[in-house]
């Protein structure tokens, strides 16, 4: 009952099949309370937020773990997709994986099969980052697929259950589960309930490695039930900084987020398989050849700037009239809770691997650099919920195109009224970077251009905080940002003692309104 992991992925997976005996004693009340309570129980030491997918029978495991207190802490959302059309949907919002189990020729895509328990315990997962609110709560996700077919009672073949778990780093652990009949034959309510709890056992099973209900307190010896389990795990070279950066430039994927893993006494940088951002991040954009205590300094500066806006942001929705349209509400409502209950944003220091005017970097330089933010963190205080983004966005424009790939969307697909006014992205920059974004020298030489390219970042809900002292860049920064306040186009607060400027750029009507 103890869960084994080893070293290899799916190309070379070992499979074992073994006939179990198993007890005649079954309350399925009784088990699906019981192995409901204990993952409960297990969060307080355990924390795991969990999204369920089921293409199939199984949802009994929803009923099990909602109907018990504490749920909340565990489960962000399960998804029941029974018709294959709600199956596409759900598994195509999500990035596909590059390598998936092999198995035997078939004339189609099997949706009761382990290949596909592994395509929704992928979807699961990245929908679970989704709505993760900190990044260190990434390391908490875990994605649980399950597929099964189930067969009339008087059919000749055998009704069968696969069920595969991914966590953050990648890591899959699956089971394969073939019911018999053997001296009886359960009902289909009796199979479908089975696969619930064996969903709850396979959670239960890789939050701890001792549980209080086996396999024999779940299957019947006179069923003839045989499980095929397979373990497997993500090696070093598949979930590996170095095979990230590699997909980076293999143009398989946009951004990959390495997140800070304590290992023993130490903090290892790790890569997440699901790249996801939490709402309203700082991005901190730079070569960081190499991070030092000059850009930790300047993001802990940013994130009390953003902590007195969120403040006050916080205050006017308390003092605003009632929202005119349902989206609006439900962000107010949305913004209100986790502003107050996530004062301190989320760092994400953002490094481009490509380049507009040089060669990309190398792997090798990549994989060093990460590991300077490592020896960063070992040495100094970082701050409380940071991150590294590797993107493949050199210019400031391709970072705010790929950064909107990873940022919750809420009301994207139902109405852009409250996505357009709403702050999505607040990049952390020095004078000498804000100078060169607004001057029109880098623009064609066209102040006209330089205005658009404001308004579009707006659009885009993006905005800035600019630290260093303005003698950085006095002539120009005060130039441009005089421009910019005359045309009524940013509000600038300069917070003396951090030698902050805050710099925000107002919504896009704003700025048409007041070039007319």
């Amino acid at each position: 009952t103890t869960r084994r992991r080893q070293s290899h992925h799916f190309h070379s997976i070992q499979r074992s099949t073994t006939t179990m005996s198993f007890s005649t004693t079954y309350n399925k009340e009784d088990v699906s309370s019981t192995l409901a309570q204990e993952i409960i129980e297990k969060i307080s030491t355990n924390p795991t937020k969990i999204c369920l997918a089921i293409a199939g029978s199984g949802s009994s495991a929803l009923s099990s773990l909602t109907s018990t207190p504490g749920a909340s802490s565990l489960l962000l959302e399960g998804i029941l997709a029974y018709d294959r059309h709600s199956y596409a949907h759900f598994v195509a919002q999500h990035p596909p994986l590059l390598s998936l189990p092999q198995e035997k020729e078939s004339k189609g895509y099997g949706y009761a099969s382990l290949k596909s328990s592994v395509v929704l315990a992928n979807a699961a997962l990245h929908q679970a980052c989704q709505y993760t609110t900190d990044l260190h709560y990434l390391q908490n996700c875990i994605g649980i697929g399950s597929a099964s077919s189930l067969v009339s009672s008087d059919s000749s073949q055998n009704s069968k259950c696969f069920i595969s778990l991914m966590d953050w780093n990648g890591t899959i652990t699956s089971h394969d589960i073939t019911f018999g009949f053997g001296e009886k034959r359960r009902s289909r309510r009796e199979e479908d309930g089975l696969c619930g709890d064996l969903i709850l056992y396979s959670l239960l099973q890789y939050m701890k490695e001792e549980n209080d209900i086996l396999l024999e307190d779940i299957l019947k010896k006179d069923y003839g039930d045989a499980i095929l389990t397979t373990h497997s795990s993500n090696d070093e070279s598949i979930s590996s900084i170095k095979q990230k950066t590699q997909d980076i430039l293999n143009k398989n994927t946009h951004a990959v987020l390495a997140l800070p893993f304590q290992k023993s006494e130490k903090i290892e940088m790790k890569p997440s398989h699901a790249t996801s951002l939490p709402n309203d991040p700082l991005i901190f954009p730079g070569s960081f050849n190499p991070p030092h205590i000059g850009h930790v300094s300047l993001a802990n500066a940013a994130i009390k700037t953003m902590k007195r806006i969120r403040h006050k942001e916080r205050q006017t929705l308390l003092s605003s009239p009632p929202p005119t349209s349902l989206p609006t509400e439900i962000q107010s409502s949305i913004t209100y809770h986790y502003t107050k209950h996530h004062p301190t944003p989320s760092v994400i220091f953002e490094m481009s691997i490509t380049n507009a005017d040089k060669p990309s970097l190398s792997v090798k330089e990549v994989e060093r650099r990460c590991g300077l933010f490592a020896s960063l963190a070992n040495e100094e205080e970082m701050p409380m919920d940071w991150g590294v983004l590797f993107t493949s966005a050199p210019l400031f424009s391709n970072k705010v195109n790929v950064l909107q790939k990873y940022l919750p969307s809420t009301f994207s697909k139902w109405s852009n009224e409250a996505e357009e006014s709403k702050r999505k992205v607040t990049f952390v920059i020095g004078v000498d970077t804000f100078v060169r974004i607004i001057n029109p020298k880098y623009y064609e030489d066209s102040y006209e251009n330089m205005l658009e390219a404001v308004r579009d970042m707006g659009r885009k809900g993006v905005r800035y905080i600019v630290g260093g002292r303005l003698e950085q860049g006095k002539e120009q920064g005060e130039k441009y940002i005089s421009i910019f306040d005359r045309e009524r186009c940013v509000c600038v607060c300069v917070c003396k003692r951090l030698f902050l400027v805050c710099v925000i750029f107002f919504v896009y009507i704003l700025i048409l309104f007041f070039l007319k």
